[in-house]
């Protein structure tokens, strides 16, 4: 059966990713669930009839969570943030003087602020003027 993410459902506490302590706070992967038919009683007769008694089914669409999501508590999350944003603080200077070069890093670190969701508006300027150097530095190699 083919997984399908729920968004309209709230994510389940579970363990940090980090620290192990319980946890809703920041969701990093969706919890993933498998959909299934089940028939449903929908009618029946009374427990005092005399006769044989009957019951009427319907099949309705159910699903049941298979993977959980992960997660990090705020604490961790906030930690890796402040480390993250020193790094590229750091690294920056010298990834804008040749961001060809740099693409990977400059790309895993993308990747890295998507994954997370951070909040940092400084961190995210900062990654934004080094993709679009990098752009702009792809388009005027060619």
């Amino acid at each position: 059966m083919a997984r399908i993410i729920r968004p309209e459902i709230s994510t389940r506490a579970g363990p940090c990713t980090n620290c192990g302590k319980k946890t809703r706070s920041h969701e990093l992967e969706p919890a993933e669930y498998e959909e299934y038919m089940q028939e449903v009683i929908v009618g029946s007769s009374d427990q005092y009839q005399s006769r044989k008694g009957w019951e009427d089914f319907e099949e309705q669409l159910r699903s049941e969570i298979v993977v959980d999501a992960l997660v990090m508590c705020h604490g961790c999350w906030s930690e890796k943030q402040t480390t993250f944003s020193a790094k590229i603080q750091k690294g920056s200077p010298k990834w804008m003087k040749d961001p060809v070069l740099n693409a990977a890093a400059i790309r895993k670190s993308m990747e890295t602020l998507k994954y997370y969701d951070f909040d940092d508006s400084q961190l995210i300027d900062t990654l934004t003027k080094l993709v679009r150097s990098l752009k702009e530095a792809a388009t005027n190699d060619r």
